[in-house]
């Protein structure tokens, strides 16, 4: 039977648990702050995936149009639930609400500037280094509300990050035929299998890197 990570706690800390202060009495955590941190984040990216989708060749590439509509929405429903919990953990400071909002991470700020004029595939790229950069940070948010016997943030970090990694999958899966579309402008006679050799090789790639560590 599989073990519920999320509710597991070792004999050793239920143990040492009686015996000494919280890790939270020990040093207050600013658990409002982390999911307002991560909101931004995502309230940033699916603005700029919102502008994305205005472009006519992610627009023709019907994979591509599909994927970023799930995309969009699913940002949009993380960062409703996101401020939702926020608010959960009770009113803000009043040195909270003196202080600027929140910044995403600098690659996420200037993906905006970054994907303009690019070739599709690179704004599939830099959206899939982004979207991993998002479920690096639910994967420390997670380890946070484990360590910290904070159910909410554990549960919902997790679920946020099952979310986003098979996006980060998709996309990946999507850019060896975007590029071999783009190299086959002009004069070009490509091979039309490439494409999927290249992403059996990738896959073959990743799964070796799975096998060699395990």
């Amino acid at each position: 039977m599989q073990r519920d990570r999320t509710a597991y706690r070792s004999r050793t800390y239920l143990a040492n648990q009686s015996k000494c202060m919280s890790a939270t009495e020990l040093h207050p955590v600013d658990f409002r702050g982390f999911l307002n941190d991560m909101r931004s984040t995502e309230l940033h990216l699916e603005e700029i995936i919102r502008r994305q989708q205005t472009d006519d060749r992610l627009q023709s590439n019907p994979h591509c149009a599909a994927l970023f509509r799930r995309i969009r929405s699913v940002l949009h429903t993380h960062v409703l639930t996101l401020e939702e919990q926020a608010a959960a953990y009770g009113p803000e400071s009043k040195r909270a609400t003196e202080e600027p909002l929140p910044t995403p991470p600098i690659f996420v700020s200037e993906l905006e500037d970054k994907t303009r004029g690019q070739a599709v595939s690179k704004i599939l790229r830099d959206d899939q280094t982004a979207l991993n950069l998002a479920a690096t940070a639910y994967s420390m948010l997670h380890t946070t509300g484990l360590a910290l016997d904070e159910l909410p943030l554990a549960t919902i970090s997790l679920r946020h990050l099952k979310d986003i990694t098979p996006l980060v999958m998709e996309l990946g899966e999507l850019i060896p035929s975007v590029v071999v579309h783009e190299l086959s402008g002009g004069c070009r006679q490509l091979d039309p299998g490439t494409a999927e050799l290249a992403r059996e090789n990738i896959s073959d790639a990743w799964s070796e890197s799975t096998q060699g560590n395990g």
